[in-house]
């Protein structure tokens, strides 16, 4: 289980997920030097958080803490720890199928589907869409509900822990 998914179990702040944070921040400092730079931040925010972030999130999160050379392990403990505490998956789950299902009928037809992978993802093809369409309809009812969206939201999110 990742210290992500161990913290939101729990939902506190305490001495185990401190020391799990401080054995990823150690590790991540690669060179042994004292502090985190921006790439080991990356690499730190990935194996807590689950994701990488954009340079700008990195930028916003760091200004206030962040010296010449990189930024502290205490700095960076307490940071992580507070994305930890702000992160919900539920919430971030319906604000994603929210964004998908612009005609607001709380599902989602392959007509969607398609209309939004050529939006955002292009490349992919039609069959490609279909196939996933067809895995992700698990009452193969030709739409997906809400209910077939969260259920791979939550596989996927499993899967990279």
């Amino acid at each position: 289980m990742s210290t992500k998914s161990q913290f939101k179990k729990e939902g506190k702040r305490d001495h185990s997920h401190s020391h799990r944070i401080q054995d990823i921040i150690l590790q991540c400092d690669v060179e042994n030097k004292g502090y985190l730079s921006i790439d080991d931040l990356q690499v730190a925010m990935v194996a807590i958080l689950g994701y990488k972030a954009c340079k700008e999130e990195l930028e916003k999160l760091l200004s206030p803490q962040i010296n010449f050379q990189g930024i502290s392990f205490s700095a960076c403990e307490e940071m992580l720890l507070k994305k930890l505490q702000d992160y919900d998956v539920n919430e971030e789950i319906r604000e994603i199928f929210m964004a998908f299902d612009v005609n607001c009928r709380g599902l989602l037809t392959l007509g969607d589907v398609i209309s939004i992978f050529e939006e955002v993802a292009p490349g992919i093809s039609k069959a490609t869409i279909l196939s996933n369409f067809r895995n992700i309809d698990f009452d193969e009812d030709g739409r997906i509900s809400y209910r077939d969206f969260e259920y791979m939201m939550r596989l996927q999110l499993d899967s990279m822990e």
